[in-house]
């Protein structure tokens, strides 16, 4: 069986700490530099931050000083995001690594759709909805296959029930964000929306953790 390329595994992992880290970190400090009026975590959505005019969206106020830094941090997560689960994948197991190596792609096209046409009215609004469907959904979807495919790297059994708890959790907040006319439909849109950077994370962190020992599991699972 060939080796788990540790190299590989480890810079994989770190990009999607990495990744993370920037999306909630530039969401924060953009966040903080909307004052007038003030930013609300449970009505605003997160793309909000990177719309590039005054406006009234929704019914939502937008005025984002910042939303220069926010679109490229959306750009940042994507490519990083990808960039990660990539350099990981020959260390993937199972029939469903290319289905999620595919939604990943998407979902990463989505994120980078979404700082490329912000989410207001003009002419290429439309597209802000169509990268919001593979992030959503495409999300959704492949946070509960993720539990399937790390076996190799992660041993750990209760890591796919936290998948598969992570995409349902996801997916219930893309569907009611998108179904509910509520005033907190921003908080909605953070129930879809942050699993996802938080699977990196705890991912990243137990795929370094375990370095030492994934070729000597990957035998044990090739028995």
């Amino acid at each position: 069986m060939t080796q788990i390329n540790i190299k590989k595994v480890r810079t994989g992992a770190i990009l999607l700490i990495l990744a993370s880290a920037i999306f909630l970190s530039f969401e924060a400090i953009s966040a903080s530099a909307w004052t007038d009026p003030g930013y609300s975590y449970s009505r605003n959505f997160v793309s909000d931050l990177g719309i590039p005019v005054v406006t009234e969206f929704e019914g939502r106020p937008v005025s984002s000083p910042l939303y220069s830094f926010m679109n490229l941090g959306f750009i940042a997560y994507a490519d990083l995001f990808v960039a990660g689960f990539c350099l990981l994948f020959h260390a993937l197991s199972g029939k469903r690594r290319t289905l999620a190596t595919t939604l990943t792609i998407l979902y990463g096209i989505g994120c980078t759709f979404i700082a490329l046409f912000p989410g207001y009215e003009w002419e290429w609004g439309f597209m802000h909805g169509v990268g919001a469907i593979p992030i959503f959904f495409g999300g959704s979807i492949v946070l509960m296959l993720y539990g399937t495919i790390f076996d190799r790297l992660i041993q750990k059994k209760w890591y796919k029930a936290i998948c598969i708890s992570f995409g349902i959790i996801a997916l219930v907040g893309a569907i009611t964000c998108i179904v509910l006319t509520v005033d907190f439909r921003g908080l909605l849109e953070r129930v879809a929306l942050y699993p996802m950077p938080l699977w990196a994370i705890l991912s990243g962190i137990l795929v370094l953790s375990n370095l030492r020992n994934v070729n000597t599991a990957a035998e044990e699972y090739q028995k």
